[in-house]
């Protein structure tokens, strides 16, 4: 079938207002998570009154985000709920459990004042959504789809149980003595999964099928884009004090594993699979296209997020790549899609006495 007369609701293509919701997302982790937190703890880089006026536009930006990700993530799991769905009927009814607690949840938070935003809400907002990740992650695992693919769902499925059961683990840390090693031990290695994630996930989205002279000038212009945090991150390096460069960085991405001793070397990661996503927007397909607005989405939110902004992309970036997932698992033949009507291409040759291309 080809990809006009493909169903709208097909979970090859990415939801309504995901893109938007993806790229408003990265704008905000470049330059409020990042360059104004840099700028801020420089030396006299901006006057305070250039701060406050970037800040405020910063936050139209995260409201944007979080406006367009609570509407995608919407339509999402009301897709998921479809009955033709390959899915059983407990992930499903799972899936739109815990999303009836987070929705609601991120909404509430975004559109209160900050300091109406309780350490309840976020906390049944963080476990709301770490939870909906691993119901996604393993509701697709039952579909064989490529190699890479399974690895990357696999290892943030992984990533989202780890940060969930480090965060409970720090609540308990002073009743009971194991907790803490126990915390740091997750922490540690949900932070390699979600690396490891997000590397496998960048290898399939990459729009290996273009041209050779137009997929090198689609590298180039997504590597301009991607390695804009690691620009920032080197002019501003020098320019702060102490351990004031590490402590942005921990507060943009919360990655900390090699923070003090190589800080740019988590910057440069995140550059190459930031490259490998905007390559991605550009594939021919639209499933590759949805996947790279999932990594998109994931990146921004940076690993074990705890604001409802960022768990909101958190859930988004895993909902796009499952998505993703059971697109490739159909096209490889190991899940059928579901169908809902016939589109228009199918029934003309139909009647034309013409096979389909599904026959």
């Amino acid at each position: 079938m080809s990809e006009a007369g493909a169903d709208a609701r097909s979970p090859e293509r990415a939801p309504l207002l995901a893109g938007l919701a993806a790229l408003a997302a990265y704008a905000d982790f470049l330059f409020s998570r990042l360059t104004l937190r840099l700028a801020a703890s420089g030396e006299g880089a901006l006057s305070h009154a250039s701060l406050v006026r970037i800040a405020q536009l910063g936050d139209l930006v995260r409201n944007l985000a979080a406006l367009a990700g609570i509407v995608a993530m919407s339509l999402a799991v009301v897709d998921f709920l479809r009955p033709g769905r390959q899915l059983p009927v407990s992930q499903r009814v799972g899936i739109a459990s815990f999303a009836g607690i987070f929705l609601p949840t991120t909404l509430l938070a975004a559109m209160l004042p900050e300091a109406r935003t309780t350490p309840r809400v976020v906390f049944f907002a963080l476990g709301a959504a770490h939870v909906m990740v691993m119901l996604l992650g393993g509701s697709a695992f039952r579909w064989p789809a490529p190699r890479t693919m399974r690895i990357g769902l696999v290892a943030l499925t992984l990533t989202a149980f780890a940060a969930l059961g480090a965060g409970v683990l720090q609540v308990v840390e002073g009743a009971v003595t194991w907790a803490y090693p126990v915390s740091q031990a997750l922490r540690r290695t949900g932070e390699v999964t979600w690396l490891l994630g997000l590397a496998m996930l960048a290898r399939s989205a990459f729009p290996t099928p273009l041209p050779r002279v137009r997929r090198i000038l689609v590298t180039m212009v997504a590597g301009l884009v991607g390695a804009l945090p690691l620009l920032v991150g080197t002019v501003f390096r020098r320019a702060t004090s102490g351990t004031a460069f590490e402590d942005v960085l921990y507060g943009a991405t919360h990655l900390e594993l090699l923070l003090r001793r190589a800080p740019t070397l988590y910057l440069t990661v995140l550059a190459v699979l930031l490259t490998a996503a905007f390559a991605g927007l550009f594939a021919p397909t639209p499933a590759r296209r949805q996947l790279a607005l999932g990594i998109l989405s994931l990146a921004a939110a940076g690993y074990a997020p705890t604001s409802p902004s960022t768990l909101l992309m958190m859930a988004l970036g895993m909902m796009l790549v499952t998505r993703s997932y059971l697109a490739a698992a159909a096209i490889h033949g190991s899940m059928p899609l579901a169908r809902t009507e016939p589109s228009l291409l199918e029934v003309a040759r139909e009647l034309e006495g013409e096979p389909t291309p599904d026959a």
